[in-house]
């Protein structure tokens, strides 16, 4: 089980339980764990190109959740 931890943007702010904007995976987690071995596994780049390794995430993937990249994880969580 993980300790509990106070969630940032990506401004290295803590985010509230209001707060509409996305955490930071970097600015949260990167402090105690190695972020870039993480950022370039699998499931963090899942959706990040096609089945032809070409890549696919565009800003405007989604109008309604803007930092959502990809169909896939990618830029997702």
């Amino acid at each position: 089980m993980h300790e509990k931890i106070v969630l940032t943007g990506i401004d290295g702010n803590p985010l509230t339980v209001e707060s509409n904007i996305p955490y930071s995976p970097k600015r949260t987690c990167g402090a105690c764990h190695d972020y870039e071995r993480i950022a370039n596994g699998y499931h963090f780049q899942q959706g990040r190109t096609d089945g032809a390794r070409k890549i696919v995430i565009r800003d405007r993937f989604d109008q309604k959740y803007p930092w959502n990249l990809s169909s896939g994880m990618y830029g997702r969580h």
